[in-house]
């Protein structure tokens, strides 16, 4: 059974046995709470974090770039430095934008079957620690550039449909 508790003006969650028998949204009686249920209660929802304000996410990414490159590799929505606006691009932008997404995205395509071919020769063990490490996060890079490389390939065709073929583009 739980029920909330009156405490210092904030209404708290308390379950059966934590602070005693509730009824009907009350506790028995004040008395019933032990002081030292009182001070764990106090401690526990007063105390500051361990963590509160040691590292700024800046300052994070700065000690740890392969946690930046990680969260940045696995966010689709986040472009490169300097990546033109898709809502706002030129053809000719969005000709470079997919040009540059395509020769990342074979690289990355690359490097993830060169990493499975190295882990065909490799013991259960390295190769289920490469399976839970390195590749979560190329597979995730590739899915990141492949869907930045739809966005500008749709703009081109949206622009080619609207005035013909681009200058020096391959019909697709």
């Amino acid at each position: 059974m739980t029920c909330v508790l009156p405490v210092l003006g904030l209404d708290v969650l308390s379950f059966e046995g934590a602070l005693g028998r509730c009824s009907f949204g009350t506790f028995r009686h004040l008395t019933t709470i032990r002081s030292l249920d009182l001070s764990w209660l106090l401690l526990k929802f007063l105390r500051r974090s361990v963590y509160h304000g040691s590292m700024s996410p800046d300052h994070a990414a700065q000690e740890r770039p392969d946690i930046a490159a990680a969260t940045r590799g696995g966010d689709n929505s986040l472009g490169m430095d300097d990546e033109a606006d898709p809502a706002t691009a030129t053809l000719e932008q969005a000709l470079f934008w997919r040009n540059i997404y395509s020769e990342i995205l074979a690289m990355e395509e690359s490097v993830l079957a060169r990493i499975y071919q190295l882990m065909a020769s490799q013991t259960a063990e390295a190769r289920r620690e490469v399976e839970l490490t390195n590749v979560p996060v190329v597979v995730s890079q590739v899915a990141r550039f492949r869907a930045r490389q739809r966005i500008w390939d749709s703009l081109v065709h949206t622009y080619q449909d609207k005035s013909g073929p681009a200058v020096g583009t391959v019909p697709s």
